[in-house]
């Protein structure tokens, strides 16, 4: 290669540093990443790995590998090859990966799996779309049928003993890729053929789907490095993209799946075939469950949508009448006015009715507590409570506390929350998604909701009890068939995607005060006309008392800047008034607000908080803005759109919080959220900016987050593990995983943590860091603990019945569980029904969950002890540990936190505090257990400071019950 003159000195300059730092001196990327590109086999699986007309590659697959390459700065070259080949070759260490393996045993001794799968994957029967002699699950017509299938796949395995079990023969025959057993059944080589759910088959027809087997990338056994990047990327994945695999099957599935009708019998085809058109009632004023469209008068809203799901799936012939509100469903099946009821509440009165018959729930939703703001219902003795008058009929759905109140039924919705409005009721229960439609109207907004942990309100279809079998089954089997995605689409069609509007009734309320004061002194001015010489002074009176009024209602008593709803006014006004000009709301937060009030009490946070109002009012004035206090230490302001304007704000707020006089430092996040669309209520603006602000409370990078879609993402991720929460713990999806603790000094196991894991039958193990905080935040949390309580009393049941022995097992509580005032005499009868001591049964408690509340836990805690069960503050040294908190809380062992050496330790001090942690704690005779441990030197230092304790990966990860349980028994035989 020759260089010109403008490249020497770069040259010289280069060859200067290699002299000066040899390449030996220099630590860089890992020399798989320096060599050579990783070359990954591939099989030609549609939508996994594939080239486009480009010669660009793309898939599930490759964008999975890409993410990983962002981790680990790989880069790819992917090699096509038929699946026998392509084993071989990774054996014989000529490619590197392999991303679409399930675990076998004989292959787990040749190949390296990666530890975590990245998907799941179903094995499938196909056909041809014409052939009309096999219908779905039809393994009388499938015996003797000619089967193709691909060389050396694992769902070659799993449909042989799928055929046994099913009592049918078949003759196989073997292809080399996917392309030639689909070209077999549609030649008519074969009947039909097996394979992975990865491989899509559109041209094809589903008969049979079994066997969900989570898949891995595998690499040869002498490839650990690779391995150990891998994994250390798909950790990272995991904790930061949780959704990863969602989104990638959404993104290359979902949206090209098959028509998705219901697999059917040829009984039920025939009968869809030859059916008369049948008529579903959808009762109106259920907003926005089912109502009628004001402008054709049709049924519209989830319910009448979910039916038409089912008809364009199914392909029954459903015509949708609307009928008027307060319809009870099951009259409407016995007066005939319809053949079927969409949107009926599903109870098990209904159940037993004689005279009708329900099908599958097709969607569930909380039920909530509405109620006026300031009403305590946990302190009233009786509570009348109104009720839809559906309600009147299905009892059974309210819990026996609910039964006990006076109950009181109206024919709508409207009259339900006039009735708490008024007074007539204190409360009244409703569905979760009629609830937050009602509460977003002006005159509704003075009422709180209060979540019902017992009262679920699923919904199916009603028919009367001589509807046809055959339809009732394909009712039921096209509402399995419908994916959970379906379904929270048109939830979020008529939710989240499709706010409340305002009426005119609405805008009439709202301005109903000043509606009447215009009429007042329209009235007032008549008669002053006509006594206007002795009135005058008294008219003038009048006037500047209810100027003062209207100023009281409009303005912050603390910080005189405006309340929400004048703020919310004059923001429209403004927007209206430019409709071409671009503004900005801004969201300012307090940080850590509660410990200033807490520190220095509530006199000088009410200083600090005008202090902030009034430089942001100058600021917003300056800057032709306006501002208000929104509720507490959280203040909006809406300027317009200039760029420069948050980081301007924000250091003028952060240079004058510096200076302010208080003890600890001060500081304040803003959310940012740029208008782009003027027809958005501008209180969902609002909560955008909101939202954007939020989401600085863990990241720690910075004080200013502008609004984008990622925000809405996760509330729509959110909102997903929601609607899947209670169907997972109804069909026991939650795990337990053991984590066994040692002590180190005799290598024995001395009892165990009890950790849980969702398993989700289609997406393999979830890690709890994903769905934990959403439970913390919405309190379904607490229902978790309690089925970890009592999953954990059945194992510890079952092996006394095995005659195993009994080790102690600790069990964590959230925050929230201790809030419940009966939590002791709950945990108590539950491991009374097993017959347990609680001396078995330990609670660990976090020491970032007591120090935020401690008199009510405190109080809890101590209930518990005095009960027999044995208390552990977990995660000892990750917090704002106190003597204080080791003097007087009531704890039986501190689990010592190991991150603690892991965390900053710019003075040295840390292993110092370890040990005179680990000191006091024997000195005071509370054990100490060293969680965390992960290295031998870690083991070693524990030792050197008398702790014997431990519990990590360092000797074991959780395990499932029955790993543990081997485990234990072979630490028992050798003792």
């Amino acid at each position: 290669m020759r260089f010109g003159k403008s490249h020497r000195l770069p040259v010289l300059i280069l060859a200067v540093f290699f002299i000066l730092f040899p390449p030996i001196t220099v630590y860089c990327a890992s020399p798989v990443e320096a060599i050579r590109p990783i070359q990954v086999a591939y099989t030609g699986y549609n939508a996994f790995i594939e080239q486009d007309y480009n010669g660009y590659y793309e898939g599930y697959g490759v964008a999975y590998l890409n993410k990983i390459a962002q981790y680990t700065g790989w880069k790819y070259e992917y090699v096509p090859d038929t699946w026998l080949n392509s084993l071989d070759a990774l054996e014989k260490g000529e490619i590197d990966l392999i991303c679409s393996a399930q675990w076998t045993d004989d292959r787990s001794l040749k190949f390296e799996y990666s530890a975590s799968p990245i998907g799941t994957e179903y094995s499938v029967v196909c056909t041809r779309k014409d052939n009309d002699n096999i219908y779905y699950q039809d393994y009388e017509n499938m015996d003797g049928a000619r089967v193709a299938m691909l060389t050396g796949i694992y769902q070659n395995d799993q449909f042989a003993e799928h055929a046994r079990e099913k009592g049918f023969s078949y003759q196989p025959v073997y292809y080399p890729t996917d392309a030639d057993a689909e070209a077999a059944v549609l030649s008519g080589k074969a009947d039909m053929a097996v394979f992975g759910s990865l491989s899509r088959h559109d041209g094809l027809k589903m008969v049979d789907k079994f066997g969900p087997a989570p898949f891995y990338i595998i690499t040869s056994k002498e490839n650990s490095e690779i391995m150990g990047q891998l994994n250390e990327a798909l950790d990272s994945i995991h904790s930061e993209a949780p959704f990863l695999e969602d989104e990638l099957y959404q993104e290359y599935y979902r949206s090209d799946e098959p028509d998705g009708k219901p697999p059917l019998t040829r009984d039920e085809a025939e009968y869809i075939q030859n059916m008369a058109p049948l008529t579903v009632a959808c009762i109106d004023g259920y907003y926005p469950l089912s109502y009628a469209d004001e402008d054709t008068g049709e049924p519209a809203g989830i319910y009448p949508d979910l039916v038409r799901e089912v008809a364009a799936l199914s392909g029954l012939k459903l015509q949708l009448i609307s009928v008027p509100e307060g319809g009870i469903p099951d009259q409407l099946i016995l007066d005939k006015e319809a053949d079927m009821v969409a949107g009926a509440l599903y109870s098990q009165e209904m159940i037993e009715n004689p005279y009708i018959q329900l099908t599958d729930k097709l969607t569930s939703q909380k039920a909530l507590l509405v109620t006026r703001q300031g009403t305590n219902v946990y302190d009233m003795d009786e509570l009348t409570i109104v009720l839809p008058a559906t309600y009147a009929h299905v009892q059974s759905l309210l819990s026996e506390a609910l039964l006990k109140h006076h109950l009181i039924y109206k024919n709508t919705i409207e009259e339900c929350f006039e009735s708490v409005i008024l007074g007539e009721a204190d409360a009244t229960i409703q569905n979760n998604l009629v609830a937050n439609y009602y509460m977003q109207m002006d005159k509704y907004k003075e009422l709180s909701l209060v979540f019902l942990q017992s009262l679920d309100e699923g919904c199916c279809i009603m028919a009367s009890s001589g509807a046809d079998r055959t339809l009732m089954s394909i009712l039921n089997k096209t509402i399995s068939s419908m994916n959970s995605s379906s379904v929270n689409q048109i939830i979020l069609k008529h939710t989240t995607a499709q706010p409340y509007e305002e009426t005119l009734s609405d805008v009439l309320y709202r301005y109903r005060f000043q509606l009447l004061t215009v009429l007042l002194c329209t009235s007032l001015m008549v008669v002053l006309f006509l006594i206007y010489s002795r009135q005058h002074t008294r008219m003038l009176l009048r006037l500047k008392e209810q100027e003062a009024y209207r100023l009281m209602a409009e303005t912050d008593e603390l910080t005189g800047l405006m309340n929400r709803k004048p703020f919310y006014e004059k923001a429209v006004r403004l927007i209206e008034a430019s409709p071409d000009d671009k503004f900005q709301i801004f969201y300012f937060n307090i940080e850590h607000f509660k410990i200033i009030n807490d520190m220095f009490g509530i006199h000088s946070g009410d200083k600090l908080l005008c202090y902030l109002a009034a430089l942001i009012k100058d600021w917003c004035g300056t800057h032709k803005g306006i501002c208000s206090r929104f509720e507490a230490d959280h203040f909006v302001a809406f300027v317009s759109g200039n760029e420069k304007y948050p980081e301007e704000i924000m250091e003028l707020l952060s240079s004058a919080l510096k200076k302010y006089p208080l003890d600890i430092p001060v500081s304040i996040t803003c959310g940012v959220y740029q208008i782009v669309d003027n027809e958005i209520n501008i209180n969902i603006m609002c909560d955008r900016a909101h939202l954007a602000a939020d989401s600085l409370k863990e990241s720690h990078t910075g004080n200013i987050a502008v609004y984008d879609d990622s925000n809405r993402k996760a509330l729509i991720h959110e909102q997903i593990v929601l609607n899947e929460m209670d169907e997972a713990l109804s069909k026991r999806q939650f795990h337990v995983y053991l984590q066994p603790k040692y002590n180190m000094a005799t290598g024995e196991i001395i009892g165990a943590e009890a950790l849980v894991r969702w398993v989700h039958p289609e997406r393999g193990i979830i890690s709890p860091g994903e769905f934990i905080p959403i439970f913390e935040h919405n309190g379904f949390i607490a229902q978790l603990d309690t089925y970890m309580f009592e999953e954990t009393c059945r194992i510890l049941d079952r092996w006394r019945s095995e005659g195993r022995q009994l080790i102690p097992v600790s069990v964590n509580l959230s925050r929230t569980g201790f809030y419940n005032p009966n939590l002791c005499k709950n945990l108590c009868s539950i491991a009374e029904k097993y017959s347990l001591p609680p001396a078995l049964l330990e609670i660990e408690i976090t020491e970032t969950a007591y120090a935020s509340d401690n008199n009510i836990i405190h109080e809890r805690l101590q209930q518990l002890r005095d009960s027999g069960f044995h208390i552990l503050m977990d995660d000892f040294g990750s917090g704002y540990s106190s003597l204080n908190m080791l003097k007087e809380a009531p704890i039986d062992e501190i689990k010592l936190d190991m991150r603690f050496l892991s965390a900053g330790d710019p003075c040295g001090r840390a292993k110092h505090i370890l040990e005179m942690v680990i000191a006091m704690g024997n000195k005071i005779h509370i054990p100490v257990l060293a969680e965390g441990v992960e290295t031998k030197s870690q083991v070693d230092l524990l030792k050197s400071y008398s702790c014997n304790l431990a519990q990590g990966f360092y000797y074991s990860r959780p395990l499932p019950v029955e790993e543990f349980e081997a485990l234990l028994q072979g630490a028992q035989k050798n003792k």
